[in-house]
């Protein structure tokens, strides 16, 4: 699995196994699991504090730890082991009101017209839910942006969400893309309403593609077309006070999460594994450098965001 993390056998490839595919048993309850190599991300850490924060602030989100990982008998070395976007988490998050899952490739306006780059993993094809969703979004109107939407949208998780990608630095999401705005799921419940799950959170926690400036969110496309709820927020004299307002609430959240203690903790379980992993490609040199980097990012994140913020 992959795109820029894409390695094939014998490097450190990534992987999802399914495990009744073919109609065999579960494991451990799992259909899948998610395998990731950690090729954008030299400290083996960041996905699993990512996904912690977004948990932290009461949103649904997958499990993550570590792992490592045997092929044949061959130490593959250590991956970040992410819960799988599939029926199992959708019944654990959302139980008997769950209803689909959607990987978003493409089309994070939601205007309508868009429904291809919305990769259904669970649900029943049609991707009926999803058309009532985009006609609010194309009707809503500047005063009244959240409320407009909020038939079809949890708009406290939606507002959530953006602020757990702020605080994170997610340059690679939803809100603050540089690429444009992709790697996230959307969960839609038997009410109609949609939920943002993150996804991909390989390249938060650093500033080695820039600093995320928590006032400015991205456009959907990377050519700079299309326009995200969120960047219509910026523009909504009640959506964008909520949003700085809950911005703010995170990071005092963030602060009291104890994230250099767990960084520090996690890192003391891996770190003998990572130093010997042949397949990782970055010097054990640059390992540490990386780790060194992250310890300081965590420590300065918060006095960051509030100086964006500003008074």
């Amino acid at each position: 699995k992959g795109s820029s993390t894409f390695r094939a056998l014998p490097q450190k490839a990534a992987f999802k196994l399914r495990f009744d595919k073919y109609g065999g048993p579960k494991f451990h309850g799992l259909r899948e699991i998610t395998l990731n190599n950690a090729m954008s991300d030299g400290t083996f850490l960041v996905e699993r504090l990512a996904y912690h924060v977004f948990r932290g602030l009461g949103l649904p989100a997958p499990r993550c730890n570590s792992a490592t990982l045997l092929i044949n008998g061959a130490d593959y070395g250590v991956y970040v082991n992410v819960e799988a976007p599939d029926k199992v988490l959708m019944a654990r998050l959302f139980g008997a009101n769950a209803q689909s899952l959607y990987e978003v490739a493409y089309g994070s306006s939601w205007m309508g017209g868009e429904d291809a780059g919305f990769e259904e993993e669970v649900g029943h094809g049609a991707k009926a839910d999803l058309q009532p969703l985009f006609a609010d979004v194309r009707a809503a109107q500047p005063t009244t942006l959240l409320n407009d939407v909020s038939a079809h949208l949890e708009t406290g998780r939606f507002v959530t969400f953006a602020a757990a990608e702020a605080v994170t630095g997610h340059i690679d999401g939803y809100g603050f893309g540089i690429w444009g705005s992709h790697n996230y799921f959307m969960a839609s419940e038997k009410n109609g309403k949609f939920t943002l799950l993150p996804w991909s959170l390989d390249l938060t926690f650093s500033n080695n593609n820039g600093v995320v400036d928590v006032t400015q969110p991205k456009p959907a496309n990377p050519s700079g077309a299309g326009t995200t709820l969120l960047q219509r927020c910026k523009t909504s004299p009640t959506c964008w006070p909520a949003y700085v307002a809950e911005v703010r609430r995170a990071t005092t959240a963030y602060e009291g999460m104890g994230l250099l203690g767990l960084a520090q903790a996690w890192h003391a379980q891996i770190d003998a594994r990572v130093l010997v992993d042949t397949k990782k490609e970055l010097t054990n040199a640059a390992y540490a450098g990386e780790t060194t980097k992250l310890m300081t990012w965590i420590t300065n994140r918060p006095s960051v965001v509030r100086t964006q913020l500003g008074p």
